[in-house]
């Protein structure tokens, strides 16, 4: 039926999304190379991102139609952060897409104290992800207003947003085919296992 059809196209999609973005990480930055495996990787997960909303609406699953938003607003920020590299590039549907991702935030965590109240789910994850996206929609108004200290700001959110975005399909990934771990463990793994290596390269390439 059409649904298998949406789901396996979010699955094929997702992989090859995430398979783009392990050579993405492989490659030296900045070439030919990684600006054409990047986009494979951008279209791909983006593609299966929008896949995953009917898929959420489907099993009335608000948490993976969340995590869907998240992930979308990770590779369009990540991809126009190159783009505005000139605060006064930024415009209204920049500011509109942070501000769509900052209502999602507050849903997040709000999903997550639900949770906790009613013992269901994995409430941590939420409050997570959650917490993130209001990081990330801070430094959204930061640099929308020219106040991060880097010069190179606008490379430095590329790099801190294509990442996560690889995060979150590893995540997914990870999560659909775990047999053995606790599901908080899996849920936040690589979150935990890569955000030091974001925080390396942000301090590697930051010019001040």
């Amino acid at each position: 039926n059409q649904m298998n059809i949406i789901l396996y196209t979010h699955i094929i999609l997702g992989t090859l999304g995430l398979l783009a973005g392990v050579c993405v990480i492989l490659l030296q930055k900045g070439d030919k190379r990684h600006r054409f495996i990047g986009k494979i990787f951008s279209y791909n997960l983006g593609l299966s991102m929008l896949a995953s909303f009917p898929i959420s609406f489907y099993k009335e699953n608000i948490f993976l139609f969340c995590i869907g938003v998240w992930t979308l607003y990770m590779i369009i920020t990540g991809q126009r952060s190159l783009q505005i590299s000139d605060i006064k590039k930024v415009t209204y549907l920049d500011w509109i897409i942070t501000l769509i991702m900052a209502v999602f935030g507050v849903l997040l965590v709000g999903i997550g104290f639900y949770q906790l109240s009613f013992g269901l789910g994995l409430p941590i994850v939420s409050m997570v992800f959650g917490f993130l996206s209001l990081l990330f929609v801070w430094t959204d108004f930061r640099f929308f207003k020219g106040r991060l200290k880097a010069k190179n700001a606008h490379q430095l959110i590329h790099i801190q947003r294509m990442m996560g975005a690889f995060i979150s399909a590893l995540t997914a990934f990870v999560v659909v085919n775990n047999t053995m771990l606790p599901g908080l463990v899996v849920w936040l793994l690589p979150t935990v296992f890569l955000t030091p290596l974001i925080v390396m390269w942000s301090r590697k390439w930051a010019k001040f």
